[in-house]
Protein backbone atom coordinates (compact mmCIF):
# COMPACT_ATOMS: atom_id res chain seq x y z
CA UNK A 1 0.00 0.00 0.00
CA UNK A 2 1.21 3.60 -0.93
CA UNK A 3 1.26 6.33 2.09
CA UNK A 4 -1.18 9.21 2.04
CA UNK A 5 1.83 11.46 0.96
CA UNK A 6 2.80 9.14 -2.01
CA UNK A 7 2.06 11.95 -5.00
CA UNK A 8 4.88 13.69 -3.61
CA UNK A 9 7.08 11.10 -3.93
CA UNK A 10 6.07 11.13 -8.06
CA UNK A 11 7.83 13.07 -10.69
CA UNK A 12 6.21 15.99 -12.06
CA UNK A 13 5.20 14.36 -15.32
CA UNK A 14 3.61 11.37 -12.95
CA UNK A 15 1.66 13.85 -10.82
CA UNK A 16 0.02 15.50 -14.28
CA UNK A 17 -1.58 12.32 -14.95
CA UNK A 18 -2.56 10.76 -11.79
CA UNK A 19 -4.48 7.90 -12.91
CA UNK A 20 -2.64 7.22 -15.82
CA UNK A 21 -0.01 6.86 -13.98
CA UNK A 22 -1.68 4.62 -11.04
CA UNK A 23 -2.65 2.10 -13.74
CA UNK A 24 0.80 1.97 -15.41
CA UNK A 25 2.34 1.38 -11.80
CA UNK A 26 -0.04 -1.40 -11.29
CA UNK A 27 1.00 -2.77 -14.45
CA UNK A 28 4.56 -2.57 -13.12
CA UNK A 29 5.60 -0.29 -16.11
CA UNK A 30 9.27 1.09 -15.41
CA UNK A 31 10.26 4.77 -16.11
CA UNK A 32 6.74 6.38 -16.71
CA UNK A 33 7.88 10.14 -16.76
CA UNK A 34 10.44 9.30 -19.29
CA UNK A 35 7.72 7.49 -21.42
CA UNK A 36 4.96 10.42 -20.92
CA UNK A 37 7.43 12.98 -21.98
CA UNK A 38 8.90 11.14 -25.32
CA UNK A 39 4.94 10.05 -26.32
CA UNK A 40 3.90 13.90 -25.56
CA UNK A 41 7.06 14.97 -28.46
CA UNK A 42 6.25 12.20 -31.02
CA UNK A 43 2.51 13.18 -30.37
CA UNK A 44 3.21 16.50 -31.31
CA UNK A 45 5.15 16.00 -34.37
CA UNK A 46 3.53 13.60 -35.68
CA UNK A 47 0.16 15.65 -34.92
CA UNK A 48 1.62 18.71 -36.72
CA UNK A 49 1.28 16.85 -39.67
CA UNK A 50 -2.06 17.17 -42.01
CA UNK A 51 -1.77 13.68 -43.10
CA UNK A 52 -1.34 12.16 -39.76
CA UNK A 53 -4.15 14.42 -38.19
CA UNK A 54 -6.21 13.28 -40.71
CA UNK A 55 -5.17 9.83 -40.61
CA UNK A 56 -5.56 9.49 -36.51
CA UNK A 57 -9.35 11.24 -36.92
CA UNK A 58 -10.03 8.86 -39.54
CA UNK A 59 -8.55 5.78 -37.50
CA UNK A 60 -11.12 7.24 -34.43
CA UNK A 61 -13.44 7.17 -36.35
CA UNK A 62 -13.10 3.41 -37.28
CA UNK A 63 -11.91 2.20 -33.51
CA UNK A 64 -15.33 3.92 -32.07
CA UNK A 65 -17.16 2.72 -34.33
CA UNK A 66 -16.29 -0.76 -33.15
CA UNK A 67 -18.02 -0.01 -29.98
CA UNK A 68 -20.82 1.90 -31.81
CA UNK A 69 -21.56 -1.63 -33.53
CA UNK A 70 -20.65 -3.64 -30.65
CA UNK A 71 -23.33 -1.42 -28.24
CA UNK A 72 -26.04 -1.74 -31.00
CA UNK A 73 -25.68 2.42 -31.08
CA UNK A 74 -26.95 4.83 -33.73
CA UNK A 75 -24.23 4.37 -36.17
CA UNK A 76 -25.85 7.81 -38.06
CA UNK A 77 -25.84 9.62 -34.47
CA UNK A 78 -22.29 8.81 -34.04
CA UNK A 79 -20.75 9.58 -37.60
CA UNK A 80 -22.74 13.22 -37.03
CA UNK A 81 -21.34 13.86 -33.46
CA UNK A 82 -18.09 12.38 -34.45
CA UNK A 83 -18.04 15.36 -37.21
CA UNK A 84 -18.73 17.84 -35.28
CA UNK A 85 -15.96 17.10 -32.35
CA UNK A 86 -13.40 16.61 -35.02
CA UNK A 87 -14.55 19.86 -36.84
CA UNK A 88 -14.22 21.65 -33.46
CA UNK A 89 -11.22 20.28 -32.97
CA UNK A 90 -9.36 21.50 -36.23
CA UNK A 91 -11.18 25.20 -35.75
CA UNK A 92 -7.24 27.24 -35.01
CA UNK A 93 -9.78 29.81 -33.50
CA UNK A 94 -10.99 27.38 -30.64
CA UNK A 95 -7.18 26.54 -29.44
CA UNK A 96 -7.58 29.17 -26.37
CA UNK A 97 -11.10 27.69 -25.91
CA UNK A 98 -10.07 23.79 -25.51
CA UNK A 99 -7.24 24.82 -23.71
CA UNK A 100 -8.98 26.73 -20.86
CA UNK A 101 -11.70 24.11 -20.36
CA UNK A 102 -9.07 21.15 -20.52
CA UNK A 103 -7.11 23.29 -17.56
CA UNK A 104 -10.66 23.13 -16.04
CA UNK A 105 -10.36 19.53 -15.98
CA UNK A 106 -6.59 19.90 -14.32
CA UNK A 107 -5.17 18.80 -18.08
CA UNK A 108 -1.89 20.07 -18.84
CA UNK A 109 -1.35 19.31 -21.96
CA UNK A 110 -3.39 19.30 -25.18
CA UNK A 111 -2.03 16.02 -26.10
CA UNK A 112 -3.35 12.60 -26.90
CA UNK A 113 -2.00 11.33 -24.23
CA UNK A 114 -3.41 13.55 -21.20
CA UNK A 115 -6.80 14.09 -22.83
CA UNK A 116 -7.78 10.50 -24.39
CA UNK A 117 -5.48 8.26 -21.50
CA UNK A 118 -6.02 10.43 -18.70
CA UNK A 119 -8.97 12.71 -18.88
CA UNK A 120 -11.25 10.36 -21.51
CA UNK A 121 -10.12 6.64 -20.75
CA UNK A 122 -9.05 6.58 -17.58
CA UNK A 123 -11.77 9.68 -16.49
CA UNK A 124 -14.64 10.15 -17.52
CA UNK A 125 -15.30 6.58 -18.83
CA UNK A 126 -14.32 5.05 -15.02
CA UNK A 127 -16.50 7.91 -13.58
CA UNK A 128 -13.27 9.13 -11.99
CA UNK A 129 -14.20 12.50 -13.46
CA UNK A 130 -16.91 15.02 -13.67
CA UNK A 131 -16.11 18.02 -15.96
CA UNK A 132 -17.83 21.47 -15.91
CA UNK A 133 -19.51 21.92 -18.99
CA UNK A 134 -19.62 25.30 -21.64
CA UNK A 135 -23.01 25.65 -23.80
CA UNK A 136 -21.56 25.23 -27.20
CA UNK A 137 -17.76 24.34 -26.04
CA UNK A 138 -14.99 21.52 -26.01
CA UNK A 139 -16.25 19.24 -22.84
CA UNK A 140 -20.21 19.68 -24.03
CA UNK A 141 -18.55 18.28 -27.53
CA UNK A 142 -17.03 15.53 -25.86
CA UNK A 143 -19.70 14.28 -23.70
CA UNK A 144 -22.11 14.14 -27.11
CA UNK A 145 -19.29 12.18 -28.37
CA UNK A 146 -18.95 9.30 -25.35
CA UNK A 147 -22.74 9.28 -25.18
CA UNK A 148 -23.15 8.54 -29.31
CA UNK A 149 -20.55 5.26 -28.66
CA UNK A 150 -21.06 4.11 -24.92
CA UNK A 151 -24.10 3.37 -23.16
CA UNK A 152 -24.24 2.68 -19.25
CA UNK A 153 -21.75 0.50 -17.78
CA UNK A 154 -24.75 -1.41 -16.91
CA UNK A 155 -25.71 -1.77 -20.43
CA UNK A 156 -22.67 -2.11 -22.40
CA UNK A 157 -22.32 -4.85 -24.16
CA UNK A 158 -20.25 -7.99 -23.60
CA UNK A 159 -18.38 -7.48 -26.36
CA UNK A 160 -17.84 -3.59 -26.12
CA UNK A 161 -16.26 -3.97 -22.56
CA UNK A 162 -13.64 -6.35 -24.08
CA UNK A 163 -13.01 -4.08 -26.84
CA UNK A 164 -12.19 -2.05 -23.98
CA UNK A 165 -10.08 -3.80 -21.62
CA UNK A 166 -8.60 -4.47 -24.71
CA UNK A 167 -7.79 -0.53 -25.17
CA UNK A 168 -6.81 -0.54 -21.63
CA UNK A 169 -3.80 -2.74 -21.85
CA UNK A 170 -2.34 -1.05 -24.40
CA UNK A 171 -1.34 1.13 -22.12
CA UNK A 172 1.38 -0.35 -20.86
CA UNK A 173 2.97 -0.49 -24.34
CA UNK A 174 4.25 3.26 -24.38
CA UNK A 175 8.05 3.31 -25.39
CA UNK A 176 10.75 4.82 -23.31
CA UNK A 177 12.62 5.72 -26.21
CA UNK A 178 13.04 9.43 -26.66
CA UNK A 179 13.61 9.01 -30.33
CA UNK A 180 10.79 10.54 -32.22
CA UNK A 181 11.26 8.73 -35.27
CA UNK A 182 10.89 5.45 -33.32
CA UNK A 183 8.17 6.62 -31.11
CA UNK A 184 6.41 7.51 -33.93
CA UNK A 185 6.63 4.16 -35.80
CA UNK A 186 5.79 2.40 -32.82
CA UNK A 187 2.26 4.94 -32.56
CA UNK A 188 1.18 3.82 -35.94
CA UNK A 189 1.95 -0.13 -35.27
CA UNK A 190 -0.03 0.67 -31.92
CA UNK A 191 -2.72 2.24 -34.01
CA UNK A 192 -2.88 -0.49 -36.46
CA UNK A 193 -2.32 -3.34 -34.38
CA UNK A 194 -5.82 -2.45 -32.48
CA UNK A 195 -7.27 -1.98 -36.14
CA UNK A 196 -6.36 -5.58 -37.08
CA UNK A 197 -7.60 -6.83 -33.44
CA UNK A 198 -11.04 -5.48 -33.91
CA UNK A 199 -11.67 -5.88 -37.98
CA UNK A 200 -12.91 -9.30 -37.41
CA UNK A 201 -15.82 -8.22 -34.72
CA UNK A 202 -16.60 -5.15 -36.86
CA UNK A 203 -17.27 -6.98 -40.74
CA UNK A 204 -20.18 -6.11 -42.37
CA UNK A 205 -21.60 -3.34 -43.91
CA UNK A 206 -21.24 -0.04 -42.10
CA UNK A 207 -23.21 2.13 -43.98
CA UNK A 208 -22.83 5.64 -45.41
CA UNK A 209 -20.02 8.01 -44.12
CA UNK A 210 -18.09 5.12 -42.78
CA UNK A 211 -14.04 4.99 -44.87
Amino acid sequence: MRSDGWAEDLLPEEREVPLLNLYLTTKRVEDIALRLVSLRQAFTTLLGSTLSRNHLFVAGKVLLGALVQANHMDEAKFLRTYKDFVDYLSDPSKRNDIERELAEAKIHHVNMIDVLFELVLFGLMTAQKSLMVHPGGFVERLYALLYSFLPTAANMEPEADRYLLLLNDSCDTLPPNRDLDTNALHYFALNFKFLNKISWRVGGDRGPGWP
